[in-house]
């Protein structure tokens, strides 16, 4: 069937209009014009009237055709009719051309509704819905804009530790401002440092937030520091920063190197009053190294003892009338000059000193054992003093010299006879545990065994009186014969 043909068998024309607007869609088609025509050309805008649209149909495609009918007869059968009715009705139809628009059969969207806008639901609390979440939705934004925007946050850096001009400058470069600065007294933080700090660290904060510093200030009180290993200048620098003095006290270590501190008491972070004394044991070389006495005969006895001590000796000094040498000299030394010896060894010294009306002659007891010779001397009516060394020959116990020695020498009664003991070859021995022992206890059993007790004064307001509290070597530590042991104990307004 041709193109025309078609066209005439699914339209009736319903009115004059309906035929006259058939006649502006036909009458620019080319004629004749079948299905199985293929238009290759496009008709010009003068044989068209500029009114004819581009197409282009391929085949004996009917199916397309029908489809463009269809929609042609939809538009002559109902739209032209309501169209004539608007006009006839209205000649300005604009104002409700909506509602007439919407009484179209099946509706505007083709739904089947007609339109009706006296009949409509209710949709106030909708809109009222819409318009409180759109005001929570800005009110969010705006607090979002504010806060990473407008007002950008930074992390609070960690201040404690350091010194109130070092926080207070690390503040300024993260853009915080100095809150309240308060002092406490803190023992053993350096004073001027930050102990506390709000808000704390890491916390996110809105620039120019203000953080509150705690500053350390100096108190009655402060906290001893480690000194152990320091050399003797960096000891007395560390103390000095904490309010302390220092006594040094000569030692011998095989493992701290010489001019450094082998220990000390109290040890660190005990609690003590400001200006407190901390002893201090400075090495003085290897112990394993020997030492040549010196020769001290003829010396005062004071000039003597400091010579001694000057070469690491432990001098021990004794009185007695004799029949050589001159009064208040030593004439008598054990060991003797140019002896080599270990560090810290006991040297006795015998002073001469004028004869007395009340005599005693001084027994010998070299080689008896410890208890023989004490019981003998005591007999005499003279006092025994007891100092230890190592020897290969003697035995441990047994009596290596004596001073005074028995030949020539007269003394008083009372006077004392210094015993040189024998520990035997080793000159190694175990400290003893004499914590909260008496001060006095601790020393005679520190003595006992060849070690020389040293006892630093404690304040006895913060201790119990007269007891050790802290030692140094701890007890059943390995330590050398004739070494000083520290004992911390309490005495009545020490510092």
């Amino acid at each position: 069937m041709k193109f025309w043909e078609k066209i005439q068998s699914v339209i009736e024309p319903r009115n004059e209009r309906s035929a006259e607007l058939l006649e502006e869609v036909v009458d620019p088609l080319p004629q004749p014009l079948t299905t199985s025509t293929v238009l290759g050309e496009v008709p010009d805008e003068e044989s068209t009237n500029g009114t004819f649209p581009v197409v282009s149909i391929s085949q004996d495609d009917d199916r397309v055709i029908e489809g463009a009918l269809v929609g042609l007869r939809h538009e002559i059968d109902v739209v032209l009719p309501v169209q004539e009715e608007i006009l006839d009705a209205d000649p300005n139809p604009m104002p409700d051309l909506d509602s007439h628009l919407f009484k179209l059969p099946g509706g505007i969207f083709g739904k089947g509704v007609d339109y009706d806008p006296d009949n409509q639901p209710d949709r106030t609390g909708l809109y009222r819905g819409f318009v409180v979440g759109g005001l929570i939705v800005l009110i969010v934004a705006g607090i979002l804009l504010y806060k990473f925007v407008i007002a950008p946050s930074v992390s609070v850096p960690d201040l404690v530790g350091k010194s109130s001009v070092e926080a207070i400058h690390t503040l300024n470069a993260q853009g915080l401002a100095l809150g309240d600065m308060t002092e406490r007294e803190v023992t053993g933080v350096e004073e001027g440092t930050v102990v506390n700090q709000d808000p704390r660290v890491d916390i996110r904060v809105v620039k120019g937030t203000k953080v509150s510093l705690v500053i350390a200030k100096a108190g009655d009180m402060t906290s001893v520091p480690s000194l152990t290993g320091m050399t003797e200048k960096e000891a007395q620098t560390a103390l000095t920063d904490s309010r302390l003095s220092m006594v040094n006290v000569s030692t011998y270590s095989d493992t701290i190197s010489k001019g450094h501190v082998v220990g000390q008491l109290p040890v660190s972070e005990t609690a003590v009053a400001a200006t407190t004394s901390v002893t201090v044991l400075i090495s003085s070389g290897r112990y394993s190294d020997t030492i040549a006495v010196p020769r001290v005969l003829g010396l005062g006895a004071d000039e003597a003892g400091s010579v001694l001590r000057s070469k690491g000796l432990n001098p021990t000094i004794y009185y007695a009338s004799t029949s050589f040498g001159n009064a208040n000299e030593v004439v008598v030394q054990t060991p003797s000059s140019q002896s080599a010896v270990s560090p810290r060894t006991v040297v006795q010294l015998l002073v001469s000193k004028p004869s007395s009306v009340a005599q005693t002659s001084v027994p010998d007891v070299v080689g008896l054992t410890s208890a023989d010779a004490q019981k003998i001397i005591i007999s005499a009516g003279l006092s025994v003093q007891t100092v230890y060394a190592t020897d290969r020959d003697v035995p441990a116990g047994n009596v290596i010299a004596q001073m005074p020695i028995s030949k020539n020498t007269i003394l008083q009664k009372g006077d004392s006879v210094g015993l040189l003991m024998s520990v035997g070859p080793s000159s190694t021995v175990i400290v003893p545990d004499v914590l909260r022992e008496s001060v006095s206890q601790a020393q005679q059993e520190l003595t006992s065994i060849g070690l020389v007790p040293v006892v630093v004064a404690a304040d006895s307001s913060n201790n119990g009186n007269n007891t050790v509290v802290q030692q140094f070597p701890a007890g059943r530590s390995s330590y050398r014969l004739g070494m000083s042991v520290l004992l911390y104990a309490p005495v009545n307004g020490a510092r």
